[in-house]
Protein backbone atom coordinates (compact mmCIF):
# COMPACT_ATOMS: atom_id res chain seq x y z
CA UNK A 1 0.00 0.00 0.00
CA UNK A 2 1.73 3.28 -1.06
CA UNK A 3 0.68 6.60 1.52
CA UNK A 4 -0.27 9.99 -0.88
CA UNK A 5 1.30 12.90 0.86
CA UNK A 6 -1.93 15.28 1.87
CA UNK A 7 -0.27 18.26 -0.06
CA UNK A 8 -0.10 22.08 1.83
CA UNK A 9 -3.46 23.31 2.75
CA UNK A 10 -4.39 27.01 2.58
CA UNK A 11 -6.78 28.06 4.89
CA UNK A 12 -9.30 30.55 4.62
CA UNK A 13 -11.33 31.12 6.76
CA UNK A 14 -9.12 31.10 10.16
CA UNK A 15 -9.65 32.12 13.55
CA UNK A 16 -7.84 33.42 16.40
CA UNK A 17 -8.22 34.90 19.83
CA UNK A 18 -6.61 38.27 20.14
CA UNK A 19 -4.03 38.75 22.83
CA UNK A 20 -5.28 40.14 26.02
CA UNK A 21 -3.21 42.85 25.73
CA UNK A 22 -3.55 43.66 21.83
CA UNK A 23 -5.19 47.18 22.98
CA UNK A 24 -3.83 47.55 26.21
CA UNK A 25 -0.13 47.60 25.25
CA UNK A 26 -0.54 49.78 22.04
CA UNK A 27 -3.10 52.46 23.53
CA UNK A 28 -2.21 55.90 25.79
CA UNK A 29 -2.48 55.16 29.57
CA UNK A 30 -5.73 57.59 29.80
CA UNK A 31 -7.22 55.17 27.51
CA UNK A 32 -6.53 51.97 28.47
CA UNK A 33 -9.45 51.33 30.82
CA UNK A 34 -12.12 52.55 28.00
CA UNK A 35 -10.48 50.60 25.53
CA UNK A 36 -11.24 46.72 24.63
CA UNK A 37 -9.03 45.04 27.83
CA UNK A 38 -9.44 41.80 29.77
CA UNK A 39 -11.21 41.11 33.29
CA UNK A 40 -11.30 38.15 35.15
CA UNK A 41 -14.47 37.09 36.64
CA UNK A 42 -16.69 34.42 36.98
CA UNK A 43 -18.60 32.94 33.77
CA UNK A 44 -22.32 34.33 33.65
CA UNK A 45 -25.39 33.06 31.67
CA UNK A 46 -26.07 34.35 28.39
CA UNK A 47 -29.51 35.96 27.56
CA UNK A 48 -30.58 36.52 24.08
CA UNK A 49 -31.99 40.16 23.14
CA UNK A 50 -33.92 40.36 20.48
CA UNK A 51 -31.26 39.48 17.42
CA UNK A 52 -28.09 39.27 20.21
CA UNK A 53 -26.82 37.65 22.94
CA UNK A 54 -26.11 39.95 26.28
CA UNK A 55 -24.00 38.50 28.62
CA UNK A 56 -23.38 39.75 32.51
CA UNK A 57 -20.38 38.24 34.85
CA UNK A 58 -21.63 35.79 37.47
CA UNK A 59 -20.72 36.05 41.42
CA UNK A 60 -19.50 32.20 41.87
CA UNK A 61 -17.13 30.06 40.44
CA UNK A 62 -13.43 30.13 38.77
CA UNK A 63 -12.47 33.23 37.16
CA UNK A 64 -12.35 33.23 33.50
CA UNK A 65 -11.66 35.95 30.94
CA UNK A 66 -14.04 38.69 29.74
CA UNK A 67 -13.54 41.39 27.18
CA UNK A 68 -14.57 44.59 28.45
CA UNK A 69 -15.40 47.75 25.97
CA UNK A 70 -17.28 50.19 27.44
CA UNK A 71 -20.82 48.63 27.74
CA UNK A 72 -20.09 45.60 26.00
CA UNK A 73 -18.73 42.41 27.85
CA UNK A 74 -18.13 38.98 26.47
CA UNK A 75 -16.48 36.12 28.15
CA UNK A 76 -13.93 34.05 26.24
CA UNK A 77 -15.32 30.62 25.61
CA UNK A 78 -14.15 26.93 24.84
CA UNK A 79 -16.26 27.06 21.65
CA UNK A 80 -13.62 29.60 20.01
CA UNK A 81 -10.39 28.08 21.45
CA UNK A 82 -11.28 24.64 20.70
CA UNK A 83 -7.83 23.27 19.81
CA UNK A 84 -6.22 20.45 20.99
CA UNK A 85 -9.87 19.54 23.36
CA UNK A 86 -11.98 16.56 22.41
CA UNK A 87 -15.34 16.73 21.41
CA UNK A 88 -17.22 16.38 24.68
CA UNK A 89 -15.22 19.72 26.34
CA UNK A 90 -16.52 21.99 23.76
CA UNK A 91 -18.92 23.83 25.18
CA UNK A 92 -20.14 27.55 26.04
CA UNK A 93 -18.25 27.34 28.95
CA UNK A 94 -16.02 30.33 29.70
CA UNK A 95 -12.03 30.07 29.72
CA UNK A 96 -8.73 31.06 30.61
CA UNK A 97 -5.95 32.50 28.60
CA UNK A 98 -3.83 29.43 30.30
CA UNK A 99 -6.73 26.94 29.49
CA UNK A 100 -5.96 27.44 25.75
CA UNK A 101 -3.70 26.13 23.22
CA UNK A 102 -1.01 28.75 23.04
CA UNK A 103 -1.28 28.91 19.19
CA UNK A 104 -4.87 30.42 19.67
CA UNK A 105 -3.28 33.99 20.16
CA UNK A 106 0.62 33.31 20.01
CA UNK A 107 1.97 34.16 16.41
CA UNK A 108 5.00 31.69 16.84
CA UNK A 109 2.92 29.03 18.20
CA UNK A 110 0.35 29.34 15.86
CA UNK A 111 3.29 29.01 12.81
CA UNK A 112 4.22 25.86 15.03
CA UNK A 113 0.79 23.93 15.06
CA UNK A 114 0.20 24.69 11.28
CA UNK A 115 3.36 23.23 10.42
CA UNK A 116 1.74 19.95 12.69
CA UNK A 117 -1.32 20.02 10.97
CA UNK A 118 0.44 20.79 7.05
CA UNK A 119 -1.03 24.06 6.74
CA UNK A 120 0.63 26.41 4.43
CA UNK A 121 -0.87 29.64 5.00
CA UNK A 122 -3.89 30.81 6.33
CA UNK A 123 -6.29 34.09 5.99
CA UNK A 124 -7.49 35.94 8.99
CA UNK A 125 -8.17 39.46 7.73
CA UNK A 126 -11.26 41.50 6.51
CA UNK A 127 -11.58 40.09 3.01
CA UNK A 128 -13.64 43.34 1.64
CA UNK A 129 -10.41 45.35 1.71
CA UNK A 130 -9.88 43.16 -1.43
CA UNK A 131 -13.45 42.78 -2.86
CA UNK A 132 -14.22 39.63 -1.60
CA UNK A 133 -17.50 39.45 0.08
CA UNK A 134 -19.88 36.33 1.64
CA UNK A 135 -23.07 36.92 3.33
CA UNK A 136 -22.78 35.72 7.55
CA UNK A 137 -25.91 33.77 9.00
CA UNK A 138 -26.13 33.90 12.96
CA UNK A 139 -28.57 31.09 12.99
CA UNK A 140 -30.63 30.96 16.40
CA UNK A 141 -31.83 27.64 18.30
CA UNK A 142 -31.17 25.04 21.32
CA UNK A 143 -28.56 22.56 20.51
CA UNK A 144 -26.16 20.21 22.57
CA UNK A 145 -23.67 23.16 22.64
CA UNK A 146 -26.51 25.78 24.01
CA UNK A 147 -27.11 23.59 26.34
CA UNK A 148 -24.47 23.98 28.20
CA UNK A 149 -24.93 27.55 28.71
CA UNK A 150 -26.70 26.92 32.08
CA UNK A 151 -30.07 27.95 33.14
CA UNK A 152 -31.61 24.74 32.70
CA UNK A 153 -31.59 24.44 29.52
CA UNK A 154 -32.16 20.86 27.26
CA UNK A 155 -30.79 19.81 24.29
CA UNK A 156 -33.54 20.10 21.23
CA UNK A 157 -33.41 17.11 19.56
CA UNK A 158 -35.35 18.13 15.74
CA UNK A 159 -35.92 14.74 15.02
CA UNK A 160 -38.70 15.02 17.98
CA UNK A 161 -40.94 17.12 15.94
CA UNK A 162 -43.71 15.83 14.10
CA UNK A 163 -44.12 16.44 10.22
CA UNK A 164 -45.01 20.23 9.12
CA UNK A 165 -44.98 20.64 13.61
CA UNK A 166 -43.23 24.21 14.16
CA UNK A 167 -40.74 24.99 17.22
CA UNK A 168 -39.32 28.19 17.94
CA UNK A 169 -35.52 26.85 19.27
CA UNK A 170 -35.48 24.37 16.31
CA UNK A 171 -31.84 24.79 15.03
CA UNK A 172 -33.06 24.04 11.41
CA UNK A 173 -34.99 26.79 11.53
CA UNK A 174 -32.35 29.02 9.76
CA UNK A 175 -32.77 26.34 6.84
CA UNK A 176 -35.01 28.25 4.91
CA UNK A 177 -32.64 31.91 5.07
CA UNK A 178 -29.25 29.65 3.83
CA UNK A 179 -31.51 28.04 0.61
CA UNK A 180 -32.88 31.39 -0.19
CA UNK A 181 -29.57 32.75 0.01
CA UNK A 182 -27.74 30.25 -2.07
CA UNK A 183 -30.71 31.14 -5.07
CA UNK A 184 -30.31 32.83 -8.38
CA UNK A 185 -33.05 35.16 -6.76
CA UNK A 186 -30.11 36.65 -3.90
CA UNK A 187 -27.04 36.94 -6.34
CA UNK A 188 -27.28 40.56 -5.83
CA UNK A 189 -27.35 40.43 -1.99
CA UNK A 190 -23.55 40.14 -0.17
CA UNK A 191 -21.47 41.20 2.46
CA UNK A 192 -24.26 41.51 4.86
CA UNK A 193 -24.53 39.81 8.53
CA UNK A 194 -28.26 38.60 8.80
CA UNK A 195 -29.94 36.51 11.87
CA UNK A 196 -32.40 33.87 12.17
CA UNK A 197 -33.68 33.92 15.36
CA UNK A 198 -36.79 32.05 16.17
CA UNK A 199 -39.06 33.32 13.60
CA UNK A 200 -37.42 36.70 12.96
CA UNK A 201 -34.82 37.56 10.78
CA UNK A 202 -32.94 40.37 11.18
CA UNK A 203 -30.60 42.61 9.34
CA UNK A 204 -27.70 43.45 11.86
CA UNK A 205 -25.67 46.61 11.20
CA UNK A 206 -22.96 46.23 12.88
CA UNK A 207 -24.24 45.55 16.46
CA UNK A 208 -27.58 46.73 15.83
CA UNK A 209 -30.73 45.66 14.42
CA UNK A 210 -31.28 47.24 10.99
CA UNK A 211 -34.44 46.30 10.22
CA UNK A 212 -36.31 42.96 11.01
CA UNK A 213 -38.97 40.64 9.68
CA UNK A 214 -41.34 37.92 11.16
CA UNK A 215 -43.22 34.60 10.00
CA UNK A 216 -45.66 35.30 12.57
CA UNK A 217 -44.69 32.04 14.80
CA UNK A 218 -44.58 29.87 12.00
CA UNK A 219 -41.71 28.41 10.34
CA UNK A 220 -40.28 30.54 6.85
CA UNK A 221 -40.76 29.43 3.58
CA UNK A 222 -37.74 29.71 1.05
CA UNK A 223 -39.97 30.24 -1.76
CA UNK A 224 -42.12 33.24 -0.77
CA UNK A 225 -38.93 34.46 1.98
CA UNK A 226 -37.51 36.55 -0.72
CA UNK A 227 -40.10 38.82 -1.52
CA UNK A 228 -40.23 39.85 2.25
CA UNK A 229 -36.73 40.22 2.40
CA UNK A 230 -36.86 42.48 -0.75
CA UNK A 231 -40.09 44.69 0.36
CA UNK A 232 -39.38 44.73 4.56
CA UNK A 233 -35.28 44.18 4.64
CA UNK A 234 -33.88 45.81 1.70
CA UNK A 235 -36.76 47.89 0.82
CA UNK A 236 -35.62 46.58 -3.23
CA UNK A 237 -39.52 45.90 -4.60
CA UNK A 238 -42.68 47.60 -3.44
CA UNK A 239 -45.21 45.54 -1.48
CA UNK A 240 -47.80 43.62 -3.52
CA UNK A 241 -45.19 43.06 -6.29
CA UNK A 242 -43.78 39.71 -7.05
Amino acid sequence: MTVTEIPAIIDVDAHVVEPADVWSSRLPGRYRQAGPHVVYLPSGHPRLDGGTYIEEPGTEGPDVAWWFYEDRKYSIKRLIAAAGYPADEITMQGVTYAQMRPGCWKPADRIADNELNGVQAQMCLELYKLGVTVNAVGPGGMTRITATMGGGRQAFEPDSLAPGEYHPMDPAGSSPLVAWLASDESQHITGQVIRAIHDKIYLMGGWTEDAMISAGGQRWDATTLGNRIATDIFRTRARGLS
